[in-house]
Formats: structure tokens, C-alpha cells, sequence
């Protein structure tokens, strides 16, 4: 979810004529994202915990490569990131934004530090009011922005026909439409908004699916 956010995201930013990087604790896309020409910084952030000493070696690096490159503008995705985020922030005075991916559980430590940022990205509407709910001093600088799709990457052209019947061959499938979806089970991933939909196209419009 969050590195496919980034994938795009930091894609769309390089083509506008701007300039990002990424800073994580690496991955399986790290490869994709310097094929695009998205430098990445590895730090060793895998934690999930917002005290761990991990936090302030990767400030120190951080601190120090933004200060060189002159940052304008920080983007945090995770807890971890965005308590990294806010002290950069207060150190350099450079603006934080955080983008909140689900929902959390506000323990009392994140309600005394919120790290929400300048602005907050909610990825869903439901996630936007779940914030607001948990912070609600905070209500007028969350806003719901829906993640952009890159229609050329999941266009049926992007895929030959015979690919296509050799799938279907594969896993059983007829020449019906099919729909599907391909997330973890949680609420803010729309399963039962397919489930309407899919109810509609059968027995309101007679349609055959998969």
C-alpha cells in the first residue's frame, strides 16, 4: 500500500520537474524506485516503536543531508516517520506533512504527541473521520485526498490477450466479466462497497460475473 503511494506519488513529483527521495529501511521496490531515477536513503527505521534509539541515528543522518540538499518539505507515512518528521521539522524549520494510510489506536503517548504535521492526509473519507474524532483540536488541517491511479499501468492493453486466456485457463475462469479485489479485510478497503456493486450488476441488471 504505502510503497505502491510512494511509487506514484514520488513518480508523478519527478515529472512535474521536481525534485524527492526516499528514506526508508529499503525494501523489494528499492530497485523500481531508482530505475525511475527516485534516489533512496536506507536507514535502519525498522521499528515500531517512536523512542526507539534507531529514531535518532536516522535524525542525525537525515539532519544533516537536508540541511546539504536544502529540503522545503517533509512527508511522513508511518508513526515511526512521522515523530522523525516533527523533530527534523522543529530542527531545521522545514514544513512536515503525514499521510495517514488506516486507523491507529490512540494510546495516550500519540495523544500528547499527535506529529500530525502542517496538514494531514486521510486516504479515505472513513480515515478522515476517524482522525478528526481522535483530534478534533486538529479538524481543520485533516483533509481526505484520494490516491491517484496511474490508469496505464493496470490498462487491459498493458496485458496480451493470449496472457490473459492462459490466466484464466489457469485459474478456472470463464469468459464472464470478473471483479475482484486484492487488499487486506479491513473496512477502509471497500469490501462492502464491492459487495453493492457486485449485488447491483446481479440482480438488479441480470449481469454474469466471476
Amino acid at each position: 500500500g504505502i510503497t505502491s503511494y510512494l511509487y506514484h506519488l514520488n513518480r508523478g513529483i519527478k515529472e512535474s520537474g521536481l525534485s524527492s527521495m526516499i528514506a526508508s529501511s529499503g525494501g523489494e521496490m528499492s530497485t523500481a524506485f531508482l530505475e525511475k531515477g527516485i534516489p533512496t536513503l536506507l536507514l535502519p527505521i525498522q521499528t515500531k516503536n517512536s523512542m526507539s534509539p534507531k529514531l535518532f541515528a536516522a535524525w542525525h543522518t537525515l539532519h544533516k543531508r537536508a540541511k546539504k540538499e536544502r529540503w522545503s518539505l517533509i512527508h511522513a507515512h508511518t508513526r515511526v516517520s512521522q515523530c522523525l518528521a516533527h523533530l527534523l521539522s522543529k530542527s531545521l524549520g522545514i514544513p512536515y506533512v503525514t499521510t495517514f494510510h488506516g486507523y491507529y489506536r490512540y494510546h495516550a503517548f500519540r495523544k500528547t504527541f499527535p506529529c500530525l504535521g502542517q496538514k494531514t492526509i486521510a486516504i479515505s473519507r472513513s480515515v478522515e473521520i476517524d482522525l478528526k474524532n481522535h483530534y478534533p483540536h486538529f479538524s481543520d488541517q485533516i483533509k481526505t485526498i484520494l490516491h491517484g491511479i496511474d490508469v496505464s499501468h493496470f490498462s487491459s492493453n498493458a496485458v496480451s490477450e493470449s496472457d490473459k486466456e492462459t490466466l484464466r485457463k489457469k485459474i478456472g475462469l470463464t469468459n464472464d466479466p470478473v471483479i475482484g479485489i486484492l487488499s487486506r479485510l479491513s473496512v477502509e478497503k471497500g469490501h462492502l462497497p464491492l459487495l453493492d456493486v457486485i449485488y447491483h450488476l446481479t440482480k438488479e441488471r441480470g449481469e454474469r460475473l466471476q
